[in-house]
């Protein structure tokens, strides 16, 4: 339905605890407004931590969108658009505990809801196990569709460091 957020990558427990999420919603409902950008996190003692903030993503045009958490600082949470930080650092330290669940990791749809796809197109997604600073992420993001990263390769370059998933997404589409 319309107001249902389109969940752009997540490893999130369907019965909305443990795990983390990150949405752009089509138009009110979930992160609250159509083009805003919401990251959710829920550990295993059931702390919750939902921010979502205006991205104004929701245009039809290509956008880089980026989360970077370090959730042992109270500025730990920064979500940027096209290279650039929106809303407010956020403190995301309340949430502690696991975010362990036996949810596949999954973009473009909620797993535990297999009827509700991004309606869209996903590119480059990455996954890091450090906070990126953001000038790492204005970096990323101007690189464009021009940077190329071998995941096998050295991993002594910024964009690299930590890089623990790639999914590019530039092979043949699949159908069915």
């Amino acid at each position: 339905n319309g107001s249902t957020p389109k969940r752009v990558v997540n490893k999130f427990n369907g019965t909305g605890s443990d795990g983390w999420l990150l949405d752009i919603n089509e138009t009110t409902g979930g992160a609250a407004a159509a083009g805003h950008v919401r990251f959710r996190m829920n550990d295993v003692n059931s702390n919750d931590f939902d921010y979502a903030t205006d991205g104004n993503v929701d245009d039809g045009n290509w956008h880089n969108v980026s989360v970077s958490l370090d959730r042992d600082s109270v500025t730990g949470l920064k979500i940027f658009v096209d290279g650039l930080q929106i809303g407010t650092s956020q403190n995301p330290t309340a949430v502690s505990g696991s975010l362990d669940n036996d949810q596949p990791f999954a973009v473009g749809v909620i797993p535990s809801v297999v009827t509700s796809y991004f309606s869209g197109q996903i590119d480059e997604v990455r996954i890091y196990d450090r906070a990126l600073s953001s000038s790492e992420i204005a970096g990323l993001y101007a690189q464009g569709s021009t940077g190329k990263t071998t995941v096998n390769a050295s991993q002594n370059n910024d964009l690299t460091n930590g890089l623990i998933g790639l999914w590019s997404f530039n092979g043949s589409d699949i159908s069915g």
